[in-house]
């Protein structure tokens, strides 16, 4: 404080500057101190909002934890004894699926097969006929010729 204004001034003066100073001080750390209380107070009502949401949290834990090991459990429990057992069938029943198409496959087969003979036959007969037919249209002809 030894600057050119404060050398100038007198004993009273100079005090009154100090005075003046140290209320400012004052003044600026009663802000602080206030500012401090302030986020002192944001700070105590933040932990208690913290301390709520974590009995919640735990609450919701503690009631849903239970229910969580029980689907957890059930879910395992039915990997290993109800899944096996589920592809047993489904192998079961694609392979009895694959016997049944199979015997319908040879059904048809058989069917077909009696379906040629016969279509086969069918059209023997109609050619036989129309051989016998030719032969009658070529006596017929031969008869007209000699009528005429």
């Amino acid at each position: 404080m030894a600057d050119e204004t404060t050398k100038e001034l007198s004993g009273d003066d100079l005090l009154r500057v100090l005075l003046q100073r140290v209320d400012q001080m004052f003044v600026q750390q009663q802000r602080l101190y206030d500012q401090q209380q302030q986020l002192f107070a944001q700070q105590q009502e933040m932990n208690a909002r913290l301390i709520k949401v974590e009995a919640f949290v735990d609450e919701r834990v503690y009631d849903t934890r239970p229910k969580l090991d029980l689907i957890y459990k059930e879910i395992a429990d039915v990997r290993t004894n109800d899944l096996p057992a589920i592809r047993q069938e489904i192998a079961d029943l694609k392979q009895n699926e694959l016997a049944v198409l199979q015997q319908r496959v040879d059904e048809i087969s058989v069917e077909g097969r009696r379906h040629g003979r016969l279509l086969k036959a069918l059209h023997d007969d109609i050619m036989n006929e129309r051989i016998e037919r030719v032969e009658l249209d070529e006596r017929v002809e031969l008869l007209e010729r000699k009528a005429a």
